[in-house]
């Protein structure tokens, strides 16, 4: 996701609750894919940020994506460096 696909409110909202929170973590690099389908609305009814539920059965076929959540930095990079000396990187 990227800024524009949010309303500025509701981005700057994110922003300083993320700074009073001290969750503010500067982006370094960023890595893109081809969404395709709806990723961005898929997403958004995911995270409840869209009123309304989809059924699971209509759910777009996204292919063999992964979609990991973490509350953790460090058990996010121990996943993937985990994975990286699965697979290696694909970066």
């Amino acid at each position: 996701m990227k800024p524009a696909d949010i309303s500025i409110a509701a981005l700057a909202r994110l922003v300083a609750d993320a700074k009073s929170a001290e969750h503010r973590h500067p982006l370094l690099s960023q890595m893109r894919v081809r969404a395709g389908a709806d990723w961005v609305g898929h997403v958004r009814r995911m995270l409840g940020a869209v009123t309304g539920s989809q059924p699971a059965e209509s759910v777009p076929d996204f292919g063999v994506y992964n979609l990991w959540v973490f509350d953790d930095v460090s058990e996010m990079r121990a996943e993937i460096a985990r994975r990286d000396r699965e697979g290696g990187s694909c970066a």
